[in-house]
């Protein structure tokens, strides 16, 4: 028999043991994180279908036998009224009027266009509405203003970085001669109503209070990134990362070398590409289904070039399946293509100087070219960046798109990208390396936030996240949900792992991971060494096949091995006879880096950093040790 010390140590052990086992069990916490996903999945629903419900009782309750009747006259003779061209106008206009007086109490939200609203409310019996929301502001017009006196409450929603209207041809001396004793008592009218003002400028000189809607669901971060730098001082939160596939660009950059501008702003060499790269893209199977838009920045003439050459490229048919667009940057102003081409339409001068595009006008056009495009930017030009003046708006797009924009880390330095201060995330990429994924994102950050791990697939992504660590204690669960959820909107997917869990039983803590893996689909190899692709101009894509080599793993020493390799088959034996016998080659994070090993076994010390055992972890395993050498020496747990 044991002394009591021991006796008593077993059965602290064994308490501890069965605590832990009842609580830290990686289903049950598995069970619950998918029935908290339902469950929220049904309080959206939930929500969304009682504010319908209750908004409808309210309409329905209000309509009785006379408003019936106007609302029945109202869409009888908006139907009537068609386009607005009868000579019957002013007797439509009336009958428009008194079926609106009938009818209007009951509807509890109009959408409309704003000159729909001037034309069909007034506010002689004061205002009509109790909110106005005014959606795309900055591209109405000043003379839009008296839409304020339709509601009690205005919200004015817009972008003073994107195109304000234009008044070309305007001669400003009568304009503000108008003005002159009209504004009289309104403090700082000069500046404020100004001809070439919009309705958010004005809003912005009123009321200098802004509310900034930081999160970007649009563009991939790639393509935003430009304006988010150049021109929101990267206040943006890009929430969008996912490619669409294992090898897409996002960026493209196309130098037409014997572009040349002719004396109607028009390019054609530009044009005649931009058709050809758009009659190719539409062939592949990535984009069956993408939108394609093209922007002009200079002069519509080589909008009508543009679009004539891609109707003659694709047909009707194709134009109108891929809903093709092309115009000029504010014919696209709160509109959005899949893909984006950007001609700028300048050439080479013959040693004249270019026009520079620096003034504000110029920088709203670039911001709102670049950022119509969800999955890809293309930007079509005829002179290299360097050629432009300083400054120019055009130079610095083509730089964007021009840069090499690589995902790829290095291997070595996965591990000094974890949380340093965090044994627990050192010790899980570890487990991942072991287990054989390469495409992994320590510390990857997502707008404003920041997730532990992300691991790549040829098309998907999961993210990690560590509970239990020192920064993830209970206190922060609330705030890491709601991270998760505006995250988990914008298309990814998560798995928590307790280190807790972790610490008492790593295999089955980490079943949860591998499973969610293996059903997104992402293999445990390195599968970007040769992804998937074919060149433009290419219709047969080329083979993908898992790396033949020997299997890599990383010990919890820290040493990079190549592992044994495993009998092969007839079938990779005769590849293998087509290679050198004296050496593998070995890829171990960046395709165009080949490492070369001798076939003897060899090894590689990576630079890692002695892993800092977590406290609980160093107790247990004290504790079992006591236990062995308590019963070593006859005693009984």
């Amino acid at each position: 028999m044991g002394t009591a010390g021991s006796v008593a140590s077993a059965w602290a052990w064994r308490k501890a043991e069965t605590w832990f086992r009842s609580s830290e069990v990686a289903d049950e916490a598995e069970a619950l994180e998918r029935e908290l996903q339902r469950l929220l999945r049904v309080q959206q629903a939930l929500v969304g279908d009682l504010a319908a419900t209750r908004a409808w009782l309210s309409v329905i309750d209000r309509i009785d036998g006379p408003t019936q009747v106007a609302l029945a006259a109202y869409k009888t003779v908006n139907a009537r009224m068609g386009k607005g061209y009868s000579k019957f106008m002013a007797t439509f206009r009336a009958q428009l009027d008194e079926a609106l007086r009938g009818c209007r109490h009951v509807i509890p939200a109009w959408v409309m266009p704003v000159e729909r609203v001037l034309t069909d409310f007034s506010c002689e019996d004061g205002a009509p509405f109790d909110v106005l929301i005014i959606d795309e502001a900055s591209q109405l017009p000043m003379t839009r203003l008296p839409i304020f006196a339709l509601a009690h409450k205005v919200i004015v929603v817009g972008d003073d970085k994107q195109i304000s209207p234009s008044a070309p041809g305007l001669q400003l001396g009568p304009a503000i001669d108008a003005m002159k004793g009209r504004l009289d008592g309104i403090p700082n009218s000069g500046a404020t109503y100004f001809v070439s003002a919009s309705v958010y400028d004005v809003a912005v000189q009123r009321y200098p209070r802004k509310v900034q809607l930081r999160e970007h669901f649009r563009c991939l971060t790639p393509i935003i990134e430009f304006s988010n730098s150049r021109y929101y001082d990267g206040r943006l939160v890009p929430l969008r990362d996912r490619m669409p596939t294992a090898d897409w660009k996002p960026l493209n950059s196309v130098l037409v070398r014997d572009g040349v501008r002719d004396g109607q702003d028009c390019n054609r060499p530009e044009a005649e590409r931009i058709a050809e790269l758009i009659a190719e893209l539409v062939d592949r199977p990535e984009y069956a289904t993408r939108t394609f838009g093209v922007i002009t920045l200079l002069g519509r003439g080589q909008s009508n070039l543009i679009h004539d050459l891609v109707f003659d490229a694709l047909g009707p048919v194709k134009m109108a399946a891929h809903a093709v667009r092309v115009g000029e940057a504010a014919l696209f102003q709160g509109d959005e293509r899949d893909v984006v081409f950007i001609s700028t339409v300048v050439a080479d001068t013959g040693g004249k100087s270019i026009g520079a595009m620096t003034a504000k006008p110029y920088q709203q056009m670039v911001n709102v070219a670049a950022s119509r495009a969800r999955d890809q930017l293309w930007v079509v030009h005829s002179v290299p960046a360097d050629a432009f003046p300083a400054g120019d708006e055009r130079a610095a797009l083509i730089r964007h798109c021009s840069a090499v924009l690589s995902s790829d880390e290095s291997y070595e330095m996965l591990v000094d990208k974890t949380d340093q201060q965090s044994p627990f995330e050192r010790a899980l990429l570890r487990r991942m390396l072991e287990r054989g994924y390469r495409t992994i994102r320590p510390q990857h950050q997502v707008g404003r936030y920041r997730i532990d791990f992300v691991v790549d697939g040829p098309s998907s992504r999961l993210a990690i996240e560590c509970d239990g660590d020192r920064f993830h204690g209970p206190e922060q669960w609330d705030a890491d949900r709601a991270r998760q959820e505006v995250l988990e909107r914008a298309g990814w997917t998560f798995v928590r792992i307790r280190g807790s869990a972790f610490y008492r039983d790593p295999m089955r803590a980490l079943e949860p991971l591998w499973a969610k893996l293996d059903e997104l689909g992402i293999p445990a190899y390195d599968w970007t060494i040769r992804p998937p692709q074919t060149a433009i101009g290419s219709t047969s894509p080329v083979p993908f096949e898992p790396p033949t080599g020997p299997p890599v793993s990383v010990g919890l020493d820290g040493l990079l091995r190549v592992a044994s390799v495993a009998p092969a088959s007839q079938d990779s034996r005769a590849r293998a006879a087509d290679r050198p016998a004296a050496q593998e080659t070995l890829h171990i994070s960046d395709p165009g880096d080949a490492k070369v090993l001798d076939s003897a076994p060899q090894e590689r010390r990576l630079p890692v950093e002695p892993l800092v055992e977590d406290p609980w972890a160093a107790a247990f395993r004290a504790a079992e040790q006591r236990i062995k050498e308590d019963r070593a020496s006859g005693g009984d747990a």
